[in-house]
């Protein structure tokens, strides 16, 4: 944690499109790992307007996440679910195709 302390994972599961998520008992607010984005969806992209999901071409990008007034990013977990939808579709279409 940000204070130094450790605090016991309480349950490890899944968050819509996040897996691997880990769950604490005095965390009040979903905090989502920069890395645990970049490693299921390859490319994550922080600008003025919010944190975005890419394909890794570039062809599909979400926004997951708008500003906030403490300077931080919201987090919307049905965005980034309808983005893994969007990128499991198109790989598939990539298959039929190839194969």
């Amino acid at each position: 944690m940000a204070t130094g302390q450790s605090e016991p994972i309480a349950e490890i599961g899944t968050l819509g499109a996040l897996k691997d998520v880990r769950r604490v008992m005095s965390f009040t607010r979903t905090l989502v790992s920069v890395r645990d984005l970049v490693d299921q969806f390859d490319v994550v992209r922080f600008d003025i307007d919010g944190v975005h999901v890419q394909s890794p071409d570039g062809k599909v990008s979400t926004c997951i996440g708008k500003p906030t007034e403490n300077r931080l990013y919201g987090f919307n977990g049905k965005a980034l679910s309808e983005h893994a939808g969007v990128i499991a579709t198109e790989q598939g279409r990539r298959r039929l195709v190839a194969g």
